[in-house]
């Protein structure tokens, strides 16, 4: 059988194939078509018979896109009487501009104004007591104005329903039969106690609802008609892969499911590699997207913002900033260069792509500085144009007042790099962890030109590389394994925890999340649990979880792990009677074979490298020969001494002066500085 991970970009689409049985591996990029996905992933597999095809994984940005574009359906919300505007007044933090911005302006539109939001008089007490009960009268006839006004889908949001969910899952089966063709979703299926981020990732739960279901229904109908006969996965935000059910009820999961694939194949790797903590570092055409991977385990958070909405559900924790290949430099009033966030896309492109393009971008620097060859990107079906990087370069240099353009690319590369140094910089310091004691996970199109010189900056010793580094995120999806999270507040000092009902309680919410993956499919022996605490000390607004393998705990205990976390990320603890529990959580992992890229490495036969091809490339303020080699030429083993620029069909990677490369056995690229340096 064959498995396939499918990842869906605006721009393209990345597959990448295992074959269980013989071994073989082989990756493909098609133009997405963002009207139909379904034909691009069709285009994409018309070389393999489906027949043989096992398991999908499908990775997609069209919940992101949905989101942030409002692109979904009409939907209104239900909540509590008195609380019509709660969405709109929010929790008075500021998600964007920081507190002391005197400038900031409540700019994102809301996907429910107003006049959409409608209550009903229920009340939950917050010990979770039900003091006012659903009217089902009072649902029939909001349910008969929703049906008038023509309602797509409905937010059913109620104070306090993560304590008791009775009077939401009420009103909605009310709803639900009333309104049969709309859909319903509920803020207490995921049971975070800050009401805001509830309601507001509930509300985009049903925005987004019906346009998921369809881009599902109409993906997995084009598939079967094709023959496939097994079930589409999809990659979800928490770097687990979840099942179509699971999806279609809470299709926010998808949201960041894109994104996670690559830090899903960076902790792959990093195993593989037997490096405990990495930073991975995907670097596309528009942006860059950076994760951490602490002890082989990508780095998780509760809450998210989003265009400036906090989005209660777990996510890796990734960080992205406008630095790409498409990245525009342009000239500021004071004279001087700002690169991004702006970017010249996939469509008109770098000016170098000859597509109408005058900007001068990432690209063309890279281009002109000889760290892009003249042959063109994706095995030359990208054309690239050197004398438009140049013109571009000219404009720009004289607006800026510089005489020598390949000085103004050199800085403009460097401008880049500085911007993703600090995004690297904040997501380890954060960790409590220094950059300089892990390793970078380089990929993404970019990714390997950009490398070495940001983890100079960092002083980062090794970086990696893997192979196929510009299809690599769809890799992940095949590494990831199926994941279910659930979670129950519990908020009270630590001093007042019965942990006695705390293990009964986490041992019935791992039974229910073992139950749902073993209904997936996956025997009960494959699948693992793992018990979270979200702690905090008394007076603080956000918590740190606490994992353990066991949900037998007790105070010392508990106090002291988070006490050891707390310190290793913030540097300081406070006593023990000062800590308190927020929530309980389960994560069920279920086990499963993983790509084994060694054995796919030594199907292969490459050819020897060739050391005669060079080219000049600039470093430190001259042009030097470099020997440029063809990564599928490289085999374990191999060595490479900088400079030198390695080729590949979907990316290139530049080996600086006073670093090495060596091939490991499973085909990454280990750079590491020369010892002395």
């Amino acid at each position: 059988m064959i498995d396939v991970g499918v990842d869906v970009g605006g721009t393209f689409t990345d597959f990448t194939f295992f074959d269980r049985e013989s071994g073989d591996h082989w990756v493909k990029k098609v133009s997405s078509t963002p009207s139909d996905v379904a034909a691009a992933v069709l285009a994409g597999l018309e070389d393999v018979e489906l027949s043989r095809v096992g398991n999908i994984i499908h990775g997609t940005t069209v919940a992101l896109n949905s989101v942030i574009q409002r692109a979904g359906a009409k939907t209104a919300i239900v909540t509590t009487k008195g609380f019509r505007d709660h969405i709109e007044i929010g929790d008075t933090l500021r998600y964007t501009g920081g507190i002391y911005d005197h400038r900031w302006v409540r700019t994102p539109p809301y996907p429910v104004p107003h006049e959409q939001r409608f209550t009903i008089d229920e009340r939950t007490s917050g010990d979770g007591e039900v003091t006012v009960a659903v009217n089902d009268s009072e649902v029939e006839q909001l349910a008969e104005t929703l049906a008038e006004l023509e309602f797509e889908a409905v937010a059913v949001c109620f104070l306090n329903s993560y304590m008791n969910p009775e009077n939401e899952r009420r009103a909605a089966d009310v709803l639900a039969k009333h309104l049969p063709n709309v859909a319903i979703s509920i803020s207490s299926v995921n049971p975070e106690f800050r009401e805001y981020p509830r309601f507001i990732t509930t509300v985009f739960n049903a925005f987004i609802a019906p346009m998921i279901a369809e881009y599902v229904n109409r993906l997995e109908a084009a598939l079967g008609e094709r023959g496939y006969a097994n079930k589409v996965l999809y990659m979800t935000s928490a770097g687990g892969i979840a099942s179509r059910d699971a999806i279609l009820e809470e299709p926010m999961r998808l949201l960041f499911g894109a994104v996670a694939g690559g830090v899903s194949a960076g902790a792959y790797i990093a195993r593989l590699g037997n490096i405990p903590s990495v930073v991975t570092f995907d670097m596309g055409g528009t942006s860059s997207d950076v994760g951490f991977v602490e002890d082989y385990r990508p780095q998780i958070t509760a809450t998210k913002v989003l265009v400036a909405f906090p989005i209660a559900l777990p996510h890796l924790d990734v960080r992205s900033i406008g630095a790409g290949g498409g990245s525009i430099a342009m000239s500021t009033p004071d004279g001087t260069i700002r690169v991004g966030p702006e970017s010249a896309g996939a469509d008109p492109g770098p000016a170098c792509y000859g597509r109408g393009g005058n900007d001068f971008t990432v690209t063309d620097a890279n281009l002109l500085l000889g760290r892009i060859g003249e042959t063109g990107l994706l095995g030359g079906e990208v054309a690239l144009d050197r004398t438009l990087s140049e013109d571009a370069a000219q404009r720009l240099a004289a607006e800026v007042g510089m005489s020598d353009i390949y000085e103004m690319a050199a800085g403009v590369i460097d401008i880049c790099n500085t911007n993703m140094y600090g995004a690297i910089r904040e997501v380890s310091i954060e960790r409590g962890s220094h950059p300089a004691d892990l390793a970078l996970v380089a990929f993404g199109g970019a990714g390997g030109l950009h490398a070495i010189a940001v983890a100079d900056r960092l002083d980062m010793a090794r970086v990696v590389v893997p192979r196929n580094a510009g299809i690599f995120s769809a890799l992940g999806l095949l590494a990831a394994d199926p994941r279910r999270d659930m979670v129950q507040p519990y908020l009270r000092p630590l001093s007042a925890v019965d942990f006695e009902d705390v293990g009964s309680q986490l041992l019935v919410m791992g039974n229910k999340a073992r139950d749902i993956l073993k209904a997936e499919g996956l025997n009960e022996t494959d699948i693992d649990i793992e018990y979270r605490f979200g702690m905090r000390y008394a007076g603080q607004v956000y918590e740190e979880e606490v994992v353990a393998k066991s949900p037998a705990t007790d105070y010392d205990q508990l106090a002291a792990d988070f006490g050891n976390l707390y310190e290793g990320k913030y540097g300081f603890r406070r006593e023990p009677e000062f800590a308190e529990l927020i929530n309980l959580r389960v994560v069920a992992i279920g086990r499963t074979a993983k790509p084994d890229l060694a054995r796919a490495l030594e199907q292969q036969s490459p050819a020897k490298p060739d050391y005669t091809t060079t080219r000049q490339v600039y470093f430190d303020g001259e042009f030097r020969e470099c020997p440029v080699l063809q990564r599928l030429t490289l085999k374990a083993g191999d060595e490479i001494e900088g400079p030198a620029i390695v080729e590949e069909y979907d990316s290139t990677v530049v080996i600086a002066p006073d670093w090495n490369a060596r091939i490991d056995n499973v085909g990454s690229l280990i750079m590491e500085r020369q010892v002395g340096d």
